[in-house]
């Protein structure tokens, strides 16, 4: 299986997944790719296989001497294999090495945008527009101190070259292969502009879906029921009827509901609605406690 593959980008559009979900994509043409020459470990020192991608209007005769044995391409790439014995000099390769689902690494460069300022090369705020400072919006502002330090510190964020560089995406998923055109349908943006030439290898460590991780961090874990409290199973008349007995069984809500209301009825009487067998000895008059314990003046000592 090879590991890499050579294309251009095409342009960006959108599809519809099978769940309704939009998807932006990338179009790249992948391929067809030849194999231009193959190296070897007693040879190179090396195992590689060099790949050729786009047509080319002229060629040299050192180009026309390396293509002998195959067509000529306009570019030339150097990429890994699992076993190099199984490719040969001259042999097309499609799109169709890879596959719906699968994650990719892609390499290219971006656009150039020439010598930029600190807003757009750093994301700088800028000056304040007013008090006298008309010219000072899109200054970068103060880069240092004075005598001390005495010097611009290295990596100072200035204004200078921006873009043109070799950026590589990884873990970007295949949303579709189309292997009579030779179209890969990659999910979001890729580096470069149209027609610029994007190497495209197999992830090594694929991207997770955000929206995956999301579902399996809110995705509470199922409940373990022990082993010794399995339904029952009565004995009957062959036929074996489960009896599920209740796991959680609730309290007796009405005998706690009709306590409480009993508690909130004694404590709304006032000492005047309550009567004397109901009323504590603190709410009680002298005259009360003497009628209401006629058996206490008996047991008083004479």
């Amino acid at each position: 299986m090879i590991k890499g593959f050579l294309g251009k980008k095409v342009g960006m559009s959108q599809v519809f997944r099978e769940d309704g979900i939009v998807v932006p994509v990338t179009v790249v043409e992948a391929g067809p790719c030849v194999v231009t020459q193959i190296k070897t470990q007693d040879t190179d020192g090396y195992e590689a296989v060099q790949l050729g991608f786009g047509e080319v209007k002229r060629s040299n005769k050192p180009m026309i001497g390396h293509f002998r044995n195959s067509r000529p391409a306009r570019y030339v790439k150097e990429v890994k294999a699992d076993n190099v014995n199984e490719f040969q000099v001259g042999q097309n390769l499609n799109v169709d090495v890879f596959q719906a689902g699968e994650f990719v690494d892609v390499i290219g460069r971006s656009k150039g945008r020439g010598f930029s300022g600190v807003m757009k090369r750093h994301g700088f705020g800028g000056g304040p527009r007013t008090h006298g400072q008309s010219d000072r919006a899109r200054a970068p502002g103060s880069i240092g101190g004075g005598t001390t330090p005495g010097k611009v510190y290295k990596g100072m964020k200035m204004a200078g070259h921006m873009g043109n560089r070799r950026i590589t995406v990884k873990g970007i998923e295949i949303i579709q292969v189309d292997a009579e055109r030779n179209l890969l349908l990659l999910k979001g943006g890729v580096p470069g502009s149209v027609n610029w030439l994007l190497e495209i290898r197999r992830s090594v460590k694929p991207a997770v879906d955000p929206v995956t991780l999301f579902g399996q961090v809110r995705q509470a874990p199922p409940a373990e029921v022990p082993d010794n409290e399995g339904p029952e199973v009565s004995e009957g008349d062959g036929e074996g009827t489960a009896v599920q007995q209740p796991e959680n069984q609730e309290p007796d809500v009405q005998e706690t509901e009709s306590e409480e209301a009993d508690a909130q009825a004694s404590e709304d009487q006032t000492p005047e609605d309550q009567t004397p067998e109901d009323q504590t000895p603190e709410d009680q008059t002298p005259g009360d406690q003497a009628n209401a314990d006629p058996e206490s003046e008996e047991q008083k000592p004479e």
